[in-house]
């Protein structure tokens, strides 16, 4: 039996990278929520009375938003599990057991957990700070959140990373670009959308409005290239809401990581903590 020792590291180019991919992030093959609470999302097939018509139908840009926006999950609070394997230039790390808590628009914690139960890193982050405790090499990172970007090596900040774990358009605004039918299937869409910051091109299934992918950027050229594409899959309705429960993620800042996350455990608008302890014998990065 292999047990971790104070050189262990896992093959990404920061932890804080693990940080995104664990809220795209979370432990188990399958779903152990109630079933009460929780089914398999059902897609009309082309034959049936309720097929969609031609994708053309639907190109309008509020039409677009309004039934984006009829699946944005609304929550207080959000708690899961999620397994990910992760492959670098250095290499692939499987079966990484994470596990997250959100409180909307106040906190993010993540631990991860490789091997046996045993935990490697916690990390919380509000819209002021991040935190990073690693407790192998017992070391203690304390940033601004203006560093976030920087220290995490992602290209989206607090709001962007809440919206990215529970599977929420990233950047939504009033109008849509680019409207396109994908080239690929007949039942999906493309667009963009964008903000000072970022810009954000989706694509989306139109027999049910849900997202299968979406493209995170930044606008400011003169910055090291930084982007996501996230992809979805294997949605579920739980609390009435449906989720992605199997996510495949690139990130690009100047190497590429590639991350397949599963969900499970997932529990929306519970009663959660953030438990962070305090480390004064570890060395402050």
């Amino acid at each position: 039996m292999k047990f971790l020792n104070k050189n262990y590291s896992f093959p990404v180019s920061a932890t804080g990278m693990i940080v995104m991919l664990t809220g795209l992030i979370l432990s188990g093959s399958g779903c152990h929520t109630e079933k009460k609470i929780i089914k398999a999302i059902s897609v009309t097939s082309p034959g049936s009375p309720t097929a969609i018509r031609p994708v053309s139908h639907y190109l309008s840009s509020d039409f677009i938003l309004q039934k984006l926006r009829e699946n944005i999950i609304p929550y207080q609070t959000f708690s899961a599990h999620a397994r990910l394997d992760i492959t670098t230039p250095n290499g692939t790390q499987s079966g990484i057991a994470t596990y997250i808590r959100m409180q909307k628009d106040s906190a993010i914690w993540i631990s991860i957990r490789p091997v046996l139960g045993i935990e490697l890193v916690r990390i919380l982050i509000t819209p002021d700070s991040v935190k990073v405790i690693n407790f192998f090499k017992k070391t203690i990172t304390l940033r601004s959140v203006d560093s976030l970007q920087q220290l995490l090596h992602i290209p989206f900040d607090f709001n962007a990373l809440q919206d990215l774990i529970v599977g929420n358009p990233p950047v939504l605004t009033d109008s849509v670009d680019e409207i396109e039918p994908n080239d690929s299937t007949d039942h999906s869409i493309s667009f963009s959308c964008q903000n000072q910051h970022m810009l954000c091109s989706y694509l989306i299934d139109t027999r049910n409005y849900l997202l299968l992918k979406n493209t995170l950027s930044q606008k400011d050229t003169s910055m090291e290239t930084r982007r996501s594409e996230e992809s979805f899959g294997e949605y579920i309705l739980t609390s009435q809401h449906p989720f992605s429960t199997k996510r495949h993620l690139v990130i690009q800042t100047g190497s590429e990581t590639i991350a397949d996350i599963k969900f499970s455990r997932i529990e929306f608008d519970k009663t959660i903590d953030f438990p962070f302890p305090e480390v004064n014998n570890f060395r402050r990065e």
